[in-house]
């Protein structure tokens, strides 16, 4: 073809010539050094991701496995607290979450705070009135508290407030109370 000439210096090359380059020789160009590219690119992509998956997976083999750990803790603390409320050593504290051990007479346990007298457990925890809307609420934990506050009225709501203050004073209940009564103002 005459006129083409790819050795020609840049000042003599047409504008026929960077237009061959650009839209011909380097796409074929590209496209023959994707071929012969191509599987090694594939390859050391494989080898990252096989490399960092391996990662992952022994990451979260010992997660699971100190999840599995602390779960057995907890459970068996929880089966132990279990234990010691069913033979009454322990009562709930009225005024915190705190626990406070006392003999079969009200008395302060061997292991209990003697700066801080406890009242005999009939004393510490009064039944929960009728109006608090939720049937068995001493027995019940926070959460299944919580869980029944949305369906009550606001005197119920009131009233599971300061009956909850007064004896156990779970944040939990409270905080969830604080929520719904701020968003019925709203």
């Amino acid at each position: 073809m005459p006129g083409l000439c790819l050795s020609a210096p840049e000042e003599e090359r047409s504008a026929l010539d960077e237009a061959l380059d650009l839209f011909i020789f380097a796409p074929i160009g590209l496209a023959v050094t994707a071929a012969e590219e191509l599987p090694k690119i594939v390859e050391r992509g494989r080898e990252v991701v096989e490399s960092r998956m391996g990662t992952a997976r022994v990451l979260g083999r010992v997660a699971v496995n100190q999840g599995r750990v602390e779960v057995s803790r907890i459970v068996s603390q929880w089966n132990d607290l279990g234990s010691v409320l069913r033979s009454g050593a322990m009562t709930p504290s009225p005024k915190s979450n705190s626990w406070s051990g006392t003999d079969d007479e009200g008395r302060p346990a061997p292991h209990h705070d003697a700066a801080a007298p406890r009242a005999p457990r009939a004393q510490r925890m009064p039944a929960a009135p009728e109006g608090l809307g939720i049937p068995g609420y001493e027995s019940l934990a926070a959460t299944q508290v919580v869980s029944r506050l949305g369906g009550l009225t606001s005197d119920q709501l009131a009233a599971v407030k300061a009956y909850e203050s007064a004896t156990r004073g779970r944040r939990t209940i409270l905080g969830r109370i604080a929520q719904i009564e701020s968003a019925k103002d709203a």
